[in-house]
Formats: C-alpha cells, sequence, structure tokens
C-alpha cells in the first residue's frame, strides 16, 4: 500500500519529505502511522461535478416587506 509522507523523516535509509509517496511493509507502515509520520493514500475520489444542474441556495434574511 502507499503512504504519504506527513512530517521528514528517514525511510529505508533514505531521507523523506513532506509529501512524498512512499510503500512500506505493514509493520513498518503502523509503527510510522503511529508516531505520525505517514498516512495512507485514499484513492482518488471522482472528480464528476456533484453540483452540477442545481440552483443556488438563497442565502441570508429575506427583505423586509413595506406596507
Amino acid at each position: 500500500m502507499q503512504y504519504q509522507v506527513t512530517k521528514r523523516c528517514v525511510i529505508d535509509r533514505q531521507p523523506r519529505a513532506l509529501g512524498d509517496v512512499v510503500e512500506v511493509s505493514a509493520e513498518e507502515a503502523k509503527e510510522l502511522m503511529a508516531t505520525g509520520r505517514i498516512m495512507p493514500i485514499d484513492k482518488p475520489a471522482s472528480t464528476a461535478d456533484r453540483n452540477a444542474g442545481a440552483a443556488p441556495k438563497k442565502r441570508g434574511r429575506p427583505r423586509k416587506k413595506v406596507d
């Protein structure tokens, strides 16, 4: 499984920078995730616009009616 580095550290005797993508064993990943150095990469979300065709919501207070 692939993981993203969240803090600078050394993995497999190589210095890793913030944002690097690495692949490590399950045991090593468990230790690094416990210390907050890596996090699993989620599968990319669909790029479809879920709001396509929806009308914009009205925000704020309605205007006062003048008699």
